[in-house]
């Protein structure tokens, strides 16, 4: 079988982690083409026994580390000054040796004895550099949350998921301009709300035109996305036939958080 045949089935995933790697494809399939163009010409040979998926990952890496400085000033000089919501840019923000453990086993499916192998290090520093990549990523998804709920068992509920899940609750809210003081005041990174019942419990209390008003300056001054949590409640409450909520509920809602750009 000749290096073409042998190496070809994997090249779409290769350039697929050198992309996630290199933080764009044009950079990562650079690599790429250097890895193929060492191999064909034999001036760098796959450790004997390897896979050929394995040894191909291993040649990209040795070529790829040659330059690694230099790509991760050049990732690192594109990445904004402030925390981004954007996962390719939370992947950049980590150093080369742990976006590639992480990539590697997560994305890649290796298990921790082939990725050490292609990365040259020992499983268990190739097992350290994902926990600590994880808990990384887990510290830049942390949010602040302000909850706007009209039921305080609910809205107790909610602040007691959205703390499991990592995330400081700095107001709850039950009415539209407690919401917008609240959201003025505290700048969330994020507003989980209950849309239909903020409306239905502003008009009861005859908040009327004027709070009506306040909502949309709060929304061009706060910079928070707001996860409506109504659709889900709504749609509860209609297969039950009742107004009753279940927590297994709030828990798939609130797991949108870490989704939410």
């Amino acid at each position: 079988m000749s290096v073409t045949q042998l190496y070809a089935p994997h090249l779409p995933y290769l350039r697929r982690y050198a992309r996630a790697l290199a933080g764009s494809q044009s950079s990562g399939d650079s690599y790429v083409r250097a890895a193929l163009t060492a191999l064909l010409a034999g001036d760098v040979l796959v450790a004997e026994g390897a896979a050929p998926r394995v040894g191909l990952y291993k040649v990209f890496h040795a070529i790829w580390s040659s330059a690694a400085g230099q790509v991760e000033d050049e990732i690192h000089a594109g990445l904004p000054g402030k925390r981004s919501s954007d996962p390719a840019e939370r992947l950049a923000a980590l150093d080369a040796q742990k976006r590639a453990a992480l990539l590697l086993t997560a994305v890649e499916c290796f298990n921790l004895s082939d990725a050490a192998f292609i990365l040259d290090e020992t499983p268990e520093s190739v097992e350290r550099a994902i926990v600590d990549a994880q808990g990384l990523i887990d510290r830049q998804l942390i949010s602040r949350v302000l909850i706007i709920e009209d039921e305080p068992i609910i809205a107790l509920d909610l602040e007691n998921l959205v703390t499991e899940l990592g995330h400081t609750v700095v107001a709850v809210a039950s009415t539209r301009q407690e919401a917008v003081k609240k959201a003025l005041a505290e700048r969330p990174g994020l507003v989980l709300a209950d849309g239909a019942a903020f409306e239905d419990r502003g008009d009861r209390e005859g908040e009327g035109r004027d709070g009506r008003e306040e909502e949309p300056a709060a929304e061009q001054e706060v910079e928070a996305p707001p996860l409506d949590r109504e659709p889900h409640a709504r749609q509860g409450r209609d297969d039950r036939g009742g107004d009753g909520h279940r927590r297994v509920e709030h828990e798939a809602e609130l797991r949108q958080l870490e989704r939410v750009p």
